[in-house]
């Protein structure tokens, strides 16, 4: 059985880059926004989650604060993807213990190498 991804980005296009990237390698779903994220993470128990920050209707930031109340085991499955720049969203970011920070244009080699790193050991 594949490990599962979930992606979720409001930008098509980069959900289509990582799902082409993971192709054969894993199990992926997309979402285009995160107001059902983590509705979606306790349905499908993803192995690695790729997370957008700005985002309309419900911002990565706000999806890192739901899932610290609802879901704490599964931020440190949590890449983050993201145009952001500042020192200041990185250092939230880092304050939830996510797995991992990835700048925008994203690398399929990048992706590529953080889903490796996190997914499990039997999959």
């Amino acid at each position: 059985m594949l490990p599962r991804v979930l992606v979720v980005d409001d930008n098509e296009v980069n959900r289509q880059l990582i799902e082409w990237a993971l192709e054969g390698l894993a199990d992926v779903s997309a979402l285009p926004d995160g107001v059902d994220c983590c509705k979606t993470i306790r349905a499908t128990r993803p192995d690695v989650i790729f997370l957008d920050l700005m985002m309309p209707g419900c911002s990565g930031f706000e999806v890192l604060e739901q899932m610290q109340a609802q879901l704490p085991g599964d931020i440190s499955k949590v890449v983050v993807v993201t145009a952001r720049t500042d020192a200041s969203a990185r250092d939230q970011v880092a304050a939830f213990g996510v797995a991992g920070w990835e700048d925008k244009p994203l690398s399929i080699e990048r992706i590529v190498s953080r889903f490796e790193a996190l997914r499990p050991a039997n999959a």
